[in-house]
This record gives C-alpha cells, structure tokens and sequence, in this order.
C-alpha cells in the first residue's frame, strides 16, 4: 500500500490471498488514497491450495 500511495499506476493487480490482511481489506486500504478511487484493482488467486 506504501507504492500504491505514491500514485502512477493504471492497474493493480491484488493476490485474493494476502497472509496479513485479505484482499478486500487492502482494497479498502488503497480506495481513499489520491487517485485510487477509479482505479481498476481486479482479485486474483495466484496460488492453488490442495
């Protein structure tokens, strides 16, 4: 969340499964950030759990 405050992005692609803080969580966290309230910031698995 630290980059993303810093601005410039046009995507952030977001793990759905964060070890600390859930993906809706951080989404959260970016949304009032400058900048961030339109930002695409689409959840996807990058990992398979058996």
């Amino acid at each position: 969340m630290e980059k993303a405050g810093h601005g410039g992005y046009a995507l952030i692609l977001m793990e759905m499964h964060i070890p600390v803080m859930n993906d809706l969580k951080a989404t959260h966290a970016i949304r009032p950030l400058p900048g961030m309230p339109a930002l695409p910031i689409p959840s996807l698995p990058a990992t398979t759990y058996d």
